[in-house]
């Protein structure tokens, strides 16, 4: 089972160790979904979009007074075909992708919801 991938990404900033994980891991996802956040500050996110190596749709969400999380997850899930979503922030560090991923597929099998 491959699962999806979604991210909130905020317009204003870069993750450069999470754009170099997931160039690494990009084969554990079907499709993988950036949404870029209105945030005040500079907009940097034609400089991320121009560094992400691996195949990742983006798309750009505008909250327009509602909670800019969930506008933007909404977004993303409207786009998604899969059974299985994975909901991540860049700040998820996993040291070992095998063990992990290995403990996903098995959970993914016994439940609904893995948290």
């Amino acid at each position: 089972m491959t699962p999806d991938l979604i991210v909130s990404w905020p317009c204003n900033c870069d993750y450069p160790l999470w754009r170099k994980w997931i160039a690494a891991e990009r084969g554990w996802f079907g499709r993988v979904f950036v949404v870029f956040t209105d945030h005040a500050g500079e907009d940097i996110s034609p400089f991320v979009r121009q560094r992400m190596t691996a195949d990742i749709t983006f798309l750009d969400s505008h909250a327009d007074g509602r909670d800019w999380r969930d506008a933007a997850i909404n977004l993303a899930l409207d786009c998604s075909g899969s059974e299985w979503i994975w909901f991540t922030e860049q700040d998820l560090t996993i040291l070992r992708p095998g063990t992990f991923w290995g403990w996903v597929n098995a959970a993914a099998l016994r439940w609904q919801v893995i948290g």
